[in-house]
Order: C-alpha cells, then sequence, then structure tokens
C-alpha cells in the first residue's frame, strides 16, 4: 500500500504530512512556508496534505510560487473511513501540525496511531497529546518547525524511538482507555 500510494502522488523519498481543514486558524500557510525552508535542504521530501476547507485554492497557489511548490500535494478532502482503511497516512515519515488552538488534537492522535513522529505548535492541546512522540516549535516558528522536520528525516534512529512512542502513547486515547 505505502508505495502504491507514494506512486500515485509521486511523493518522494521522504515524506511530511498533514492532515486536517485547510483554513486560517489552522496556520497551514505556516506548514507551508517551513517545508519550503525544508526543503531547500532535503530536497528529496515531499509534503502530503490531506484535507479541504475555504483556504485550499489560496493554498495550492501559494504552494506553487514556493521554493520547493512541485513537491507539495493536496489530496482535498477523503472521507475519514477511506482515509484509515486506505493506510494512507503510513506513507508519511513525519506529521505537522502548526495550529495553536487545537481542543483536543484528534488528527495528531490519528497520527501517532500510524506511529508518525510528531512535530507540532506548543500551543493549546498539542503538548498534552504529543508528549515525547515529536517536538514541539513556538507557533509561527518557522524556522523551528524545519529545523524539526530536518532533524526528524535525517535521522533514521530518532524517527525510529518517535515512531514507536506515537504507537505507544495512542493507546492512551482509545475509547477504551478514555472511558475508563
Amino acid at each position: 500500500h505505502r508505495r502504491a500510494i507514494r506512486e500515485r502522488y509521486g511523493l518522494k523519498k521522504h515524506v511530511v504530512l498533514h492532515l486536517g481543514r485547510l483554513s486560517a486558524e489552522k496556520k497551514v500557510e505556516d506548514v507551508l512556508r517551513a517545508f519550503s525552508l525544508l526543503h531547500s535542504r532535503v530536497p528529496d521530501a515531499s509534503m502530503l496534505i490531506i484535507g479541504d476547507g475555504p483556504d485550499r485554492i489560496a493554498l495550492q497557489e501559494k504552494a506553487k510560487l514556493m521554493k520547493g511548490g512541485v513537491s507539495i500535494v493536496f489530496t482535498g478532502f477523503i472521507r475519514p473511513q477511506e482515509l484509515l482503511e486506505s493506510g494512507m497516512l503510513s506513507v508519511g515519515d513525519a506529521f505537522i501540525t502548526a495550529s495553536p488552538m487545537e481542543s483536543q488534537g484528534m488528527v495528531v492522535v490519528e497520527a501517532m496511531a500510524f506511529g508518525l513522529p510528531i512535530i507540532g505548535a506548543n500551543a493549546g492541546a498539542i503538548p498534552e497529546v504529543v508528549g515525547d512522540t515529536g517536538i514541539l516549535f513556538e507557533p509561527g516558528d518557522i524556522s523551528a518547525m524545519a529545523n524539526a522536520l530536518e532533524k526528524v528525516l535525517r535521522s533514521e534512529e530518532l524517527k525510529n524511538q518517535l515512531s514507536q512512542k506515537s504507537l505507544e502513547r495512542s493507546t492512551f486515547f482509545s475509547i477504551q482507555s478514555a472511558t475508563d
């Protein structure tokens, strides 16, 4: 599945994932800017943006103008059940969210369930959800986002450690654990 999905979207060796609503409050433009900076250092990286929202067309246009923009793929909306069953999240090497206002961070938990290292804003519910499964950055710090992504993508050991922690921590958010 992983190879087929990578081929379908023309993804390169390293894949950064973003999942969620494409709207101003989610700060997806910051994610694009961080990826553009990352791409200048790690040219064999791609970004897969899964989701839709009122800012999708504007974000696609901005991505086209950015350095590395040809390596940014927007999938549009994919039904949650289809997304999980397809294994699409498994193509990622890291997951990033720049949203400073998550109240639950469900997309983060979904990414953790697929063993993805998390790069997230140190705001809202993200720090509590992420724990030691990734790297936090101050909201709006584009350089810190790019640095965190580069650190994970360049170190197989770190990526594997964070991946294992993500898998373990995701069980904390299961329906059974939450109800207990």
